[in-house]
């Protein structure tokens, strides 16, 4: 359990290297998503404490831009390039980097697929328990003038972080800012069937 009262809330960008799809249980219908790292400022304590409790491996990091996650590179371009460094290190050593560039039409997979895929609880050790965070895509952060953007890129990560590390290269995603609640350790067994409260975060 993590005590708030001696730590402050503060901002703090993040990259989650997560594997959705994977039946735990084995019963062919629910759906988690394995986290082993996840990349965090390395300034948040809160953020950092609250991803080793799950038995996640947090990973101290600063980014470029810094809490600027959709910046342009520049006023000419609408590529948005975020890159992250290890600072457990002699030198800071990058361990991700991505290179997006918006599209004028939908990529390869609709939204609803995003909204399944992000919305599936997180677990590391199904023992110690899930993190249900519910992302929402129907409230004014992510409709009208601020509807989801499709996007394509590259994606680079060092290893460990992914085995190996690796390269993709035409990686399509989406570009959006989502309100959000979180449910901690929840009890894997009890999410088993779990797909979403509702329209906002469901994609079934």
């Amino acid at each position: 359990m993590l005590d708030l009262k001696d730590h402050s809330l503060i901002q703090y960008q993040s990259v989650h290297i997560s594997y959705p799809f994977v039946d735990i249980f084995g019963d062919g219908y629910s759906s988690f998503q394995y986290q082993e790292y996840i990349l965090l400022t390395s300034t948040s304590t809160i953020g950092l404490a609250g991803t080793a409790a799950y038995g996640t491996i947090p990973v101290p990091a600063v980014f470029n831009p810094d809490l600027q996650a959709y910046k342009y590179v520049h006023s000419h371009s609408h590529d948005i390039i975020v890159e992250a460094f290890a600072v457990n290190t002699t030198f800071p050593t990058r361990i991700a980097k991505t290179r997006f560039s918006p599209l004028e039409e939908e990529g390869r997979w609709p939204l609803a697929f995003y909204k399944n895929a992000t919305n599936q609880p997180a677990f590391t050790n199904p023992a110690i328990g899930c993190d249900n965070q519910i992302l929402f895509y129907n409230t004014t952060l992510s409709t009208g003038t601020n509807e989801p953007v499709h996007i394509k890129g590259d994606i680079g990560i060092a290893a460990p972080y992914f085995l190996g590390g690796a390269k993709f290269k035409n990686v399509y995603g989406i570009k959006v800012d989502v309100a959000f609640i979180e449910n901690n350790m929840v009890p894997c067994q009890d999410l088993k069937g779990y797909h979403g409260t509702g329209p906002g975060d469901s994609g079934a």
